[in-house]
């Protein structure tokens, strides 16, 4: 049967990658292949393979698991746990197994996801996932087939085809040849055309070559100190890495290929005819895997089959394998993730768990049973997700069987390198060495991330992670207790300051919550929340030097509509839009003007909007995927952008590259990328000081109307970024607003009035938040006085109502609906960002007063305290009414990839925690009810938040709901006079829009009820412990 495939040398170039690159060959249009090379697997393939089958016998091809003594790379062995159901509740004869272990133990495929390329550091098919990605979650479904992994075989029948055993120690016997499986002998091209014509065979396409070294056989049955020194010589035997042998392979047209050695080709590899490679040299593996498709089975059982293909002169037979088929399974080789702190739980800790699980079975035992309220409908699939597993749980394998029917394969973990990184270089003997250093356990890592660490708060009684000095932990109330947690040096925290969205995790936050509810594992909560926040400031790969091919002329036109058309970056006018399109013209016309081709800062810019106009686009079609491909190919040409970004700041650069730094720290306040906007907006803020842009120019500079209007709304932009990013993340101001002398910007064009109106108001409340800001942060430089206290407040306080009182008339910080009246042409986000910007700047006044860390950082005594009262009072209330107001806004709105995470994440869950502040300060007030019901409601938007971009995860959002209604629980048991809790506010127009999830019940804290308990394993809802 001919091959309908191409040949090596006729295989059509990719973009950006090597010759031998065959992901062309299989893509479908615009779908990517996930199949590589089982794509050569037709039905006709399969028909002939199917005529091997002769004497019915069927021979497994697994390695026994235990075969391996100590598997190295202080992999986890075999972990067998039987269950009997007499230990159960079920209480019949029976038993139930489960089975941990790593799938490099024993036989196993490699997945195109196991070992890229190294040299453009992505996997088959231009694919670069996280471990993250890869890891499966009970009961998910890849229905997406987002990347190449093994479960995809199932879509096409998993693999059914023609194996061809090529038996190399068989022939190395009967030609004398005389070597060891563990020296680095290479079997070469010449040699399996040599072996495969004594055995009488002629390779097909779709055909699984199988090579049989005696690897495995001369490791089984071996002690385990003889299996140490075995292994111990750091080589194995293998297919020669080359050229040549790289296109023999692709021209054969191989479905896959597997051996019985540890990794198929030679270890180490050759590098100048020399075994001195690393494994970056490993030729075959990225080959293979990243740029054919082509699977590679290690660890085969072939002894059996060697010895049957022998006595009946046959090599070839009917070859099976059938992964389980769970979401993702897959073999990865990723770096070292470093432990959580869970996995070394102490004895005390576990102790500490067991009473804790009584004390609440207890509290269930003695609980009355009280009458049931009517369950919620609920939305589908807005159910909370478990955290995701890290990398070193159990995934699945898939494991080969010859003339047979399908086999239950056991599950596997991910592979882990030592190394702390897949790209570090290394020699394969020092790589070995860490392989076969397994007499003592690795040692103790700090948790990479703050998810990773239960314990890491210095709450009073509790372990630390790691040492503190006496100094930090017995120091006065300062700047440490708004950090949150303290970490070591590896550690990816990023600091958060006093006016902090996030202040409420600190020292002292942590500790008046969990005194204001009696749960005593709110500090897990907040570091689970800092932990998702953190992950959330960080992109979590390294970007891949390929870059996405630019659109052609008439998409690129279609993109750049979209920009100017539908995104609010627009109303700050930092690009202009016929000045962008006559450089887009002259782009396309291939003009050799200035820096029109080679330009980094041109490059960034158009590519930014192409990634806007293509984020824009794409989710607005009508089809269940349009939300990922929007976010995906948006992000690929933003990669472009980014790609520039040291050229920006280091090269000669003109004022574009200003406007592309911009323009890129806006894409990012997108919820559909890692929020880099702080530092984004930093570079640009300093390029920006370096061109002058923030001082007016003189009028010896002679420019015109056009060019100092172009000025004025670059550097006002980046200023609004700036100081909306500073103050939401308590974070020092870019610049000080003494040295700014640029003028706000004059409108050109009267038909944009209403536009430009919105983009002055902008900027005036950017810098009346800067003033604040400024303000307040001269408290923490001394202690205030009462008098000054006060006159700050005082002052601040009419500020905001200067502000509030010349907001055009469409914008009504003070209503439920405030962008009823929006004239045309204005942006409905723009007006909203008015309303919250301006609630935020009253709860940033306010705050100072209400939150009780802030007043204990004032230094207040009681009796100053006292004779603040008035003032504490007055601003615990319009921090909650700002807080509640911004919350009623929330059931309109809409998550698209474009939605800025100031409206679908910053602001809401400012309000959403004064809102529980309140509730914990005021646990008798009347207006308890309606509180929780918009922590509820707030609850809903983020759950609405994690479902439409499910790589995102906020638990404590729905917990705060449950902890307030622990506080007022706990309230009303102490107290003696009954409570009158008034009946809820009409929400109806605000709830509409969320659906079914915005239902609640008419009584707020039914005793007995766990309703709404979305997490048990914190706590217990309706119990005080």
């Amino acid at each position: 049967m001919d091959s309908q495939f191409p040949s090596y040398d006729a295989l059509p170039p990719v973009p950006e990658m090597p010759q031998g690159c065959a992901w062309a060959v299989f893509n479908q249009g615009d779908k990517k292949d996930v199949y590589g090379c089982l794509n050569k697997i037709t039905p006709e393939v399969i028909v002939q393979a199917a005529s091997e089958v002769k004497n019915g016998v069927s021979i497994s091809l697994n390695w026994p698991m235990g075969a391996v003594k100590r598997p190295a790379l202080f992999r986890k062995g075999l972990v067998h746990k039987v269950t009997s159901f007499l230990d159960t509740p079920m209480d019949v004869h029976g038993f139930d197994d489960e089975v941990e272990f790593n799938t490099q133990s024993s036989s196993q495929w490699d997945s195109l996801c196991h070992f890229h390329h190294q040299g453009q550091r992505c996997g088959y098919n231009g694919v670069r996932p996280s471990a993250d990605d890869l890891v499966q979650n009970f009961g998910d479904e890849d229905t997406e087939q987002r990347f190449p992994t093994i479960n995809h075989w199932h879509a096409r029948g998993c693999l059914v085809t023609r194996g061809v055993l090529i038996d190399y120690k068989a022939y190395a016997e009967r030609h004398k040849i005389e070597y060891s499986p563990f020296e680095s002998q290479v079997i070469t091209v010449a040699d399996i055309e040599a072996i495969a014509q004594e055995q009488r065979v002629t390779f097909r396409q779709g055909d699984v070559i199988i090579i049989r070294t005696g690897f495995t056989a001369a490791l089984e049955g071996a002690t385990d100190e003889e299996q140490q020194e075995m292994l111990g010589t750091q080589r194995s035997v293998g297919v020669a890495q080359s050229p040549e042998t790289v296109e023999w392979f692709w021209n054969k047209h191989f479905a896959a290929v597997a051996a019985d050695n540890a990794g198929f080709e030679a270890v180490p590899p050759l590098v100048d005819g020399q075994n001195k490679g690393t494994p970056q040299d490993m030729l075959l593996h990225q080959t293979f895997l990243g740029l054919f498709g082509l699977p590679i089975g290690e660890l085969w059982d072939l002894e059996a089959l060697s010895k049957y293909c022998a006595s009946h002169k046959r090599h070839t037979f009917l070859l099976t394998s059938s992964p389980l088929n769970d979401h993702r399974s897959d073999c990865v080789y990723e770096p070292q993730r470093r432990r959580r702190a869970a996995d070394n739980i102490s004895a005390a800790a576990l102790e500490g768990l067991r009473q804790r699980l009584s004390r609440i079975e207890a509290v269930q035992r003695q609980s009355q049973p009280q009458p049931q309220p009517q369950p919620l409908p609920q939305r589908p699939q807005l159910q909370p997700r478990q955290p995701s597993a890290p990398a070193s749980e159990p995934s699945n394998n898939n494991q080969p069987s010859p003339i047979s029917d399908n086999q239950a394969p056991p599950q596997v973990v991910a592979i882990k390198t030592p190394s702390g990184s897949s790209n570090d270089s290394h020699s394969w003997e020092q790589i070995c060495t860490e392989l076969t250093r397994v007499d003592s356990p690795p040692p103790l890592l700090v948790p990479q991330s703050l998810g990773e660490s239960v314990d890491l708060f210095k709450i009073p009684g509790r372990g630390i992670a790691h040492p503190e000095s006496e100094a930090t932990a017995n120091s006065s109330i300062g700047d440490h207790d708004y950090v949150a947690p303290i970490f070591s040096e590896e550690s990816s925290y990023e600091y958060h300051g006093p006016g902090s969205f996030l202040s409420f995790c600190s020292k002292s936050g942590i500790e008046w919550v969990s005194q204001k509810t009696g749960v005593p594992d709110f500090d897990q909560l907040a570091t689970r929340l800092m932990a998702d926040v953190c992950r959330w400031f960080r992109s979590q790969s390294r970007a891949c030097p390929l870059r996405e091919p630019e659109p052609d002329e008439a998409t690129a036109w279609l993109y750049t509509q979209a920009y100017f058309d539908d995104t609010g970056d627009v109303v700050l006018g930092v690009v202009s839009r016929p000045w962008f399109q006559d450089r887009l013209r002259l782009h396309f016309n291939n003009s050799t003007g200035p820096g029109t081709m080679d330009d980094p800062a041109w490059y960034a810019l158009r590519n930014t909007i192409y990634a806007y106009g293509a984020r824009q686009l794409l989710a607005k079609q009508s089809k269940p995927q349009a939300f990922s491909d929007a976010m995906e190919l948006g992000n690929r040409y933003f990669q472009n952008a980014l790609s520039v970004h040291s050229d920006l700041l280091f090269l000669d650069t003109t004022r574009v590259a200003v406007q592309a730094l911009a323009v890129m720290t806006h894409y990012t306040e997108g919820v559909s990328w890692p929020s880099l906007h702080y530092m984004l907006c930093s570079s640009a803020m300093r390029l920006a000081e370096t061109k002058g842009l923030h001082r007016q120019p003189p009028l010896s500079a002679n420019l015109n109307d056009t060019e100092l209007y172009s000025r004025s709304c670059t550097w006002w932009g980046i200023y609004c970024y700036d100081r909306y990013s500073a103050i939401r993340l308590g974070r020092p101001l870019g610049t000080d607003d003494d040295s700014i002398t640029v003028q706000l910007p004059r409108n050109l064009s009267p038909e944009n009035s209403a536009q430009h109106e919105t983009m002055l108001w902008g900027i005036r409340t950017a810098q009346l938040s800067s003033a604040i800001m400024r303000r307040l942060n001269k408290f923490d430089h001394r202690k205030p006085s009462i008098e000054e206290i006060a006159s700050t407040m005082s002052e601040l306080e009419q500020s905001l109502a200067d502000l509030r009182a010349s907001f055009p008339s469409y914008v009504s910080p003070g209503d439920s609906s405030p962008y009823t009246n929006v004239p045309a042409g204005i942006n409905i986000s723009g007006v909203l960002f008015l309303v919250f910007s301006y609630h935020i700047s009253v709860i940033q006044v306010h705050s100072i007063l209400v939150y009780p860390w802030n007043i204990a950082k004032l230094g207040l005594n009681a009796a100053e305290q006292t004779q603040l009262q008035t003032h504490i009072a007055e601003s615990s209330q319009k921090c909650v009414e700002s807080a509640r107001l911004i919350l009623q806004q929330l059931g309109g709105v809409t998550i698209t990839p474009s939605t800025p995470k100031w409206l679908a994440f910053f602001f809401p869950l400012t309000a959403l925690i004064n809102v529980f502040i309140h509730v914990l300060q005021n646990p008798q007030a009347a207006s308890v009810e309606s509180d929780v019901v918009l922590m509820r409601l707030a609850a809903g938007h983020f759950s609405y938040l994690e479902y439409t971009i499910p790589e995102l995860s906020f638990p404590l959002t729905r917990d705060l709901a449950n902890l307030a209604q622990v506080a007022v629980r706990r309230s009303r048991e102490k107290c003696l006079a009954p409570i009158d809790i008034v009946p809820a506010p009409d929400l109806s127009g605000v709830l509409t829009s969320m659906g079914q999830t915005t239902q609640f019940e008419d009584e707020l804290f039914p005793t007995g009820s766990n309703i709404w308990t979305e997490n048990w394993s914190t706590f217990l809802t309706w119990t005080d412990l």
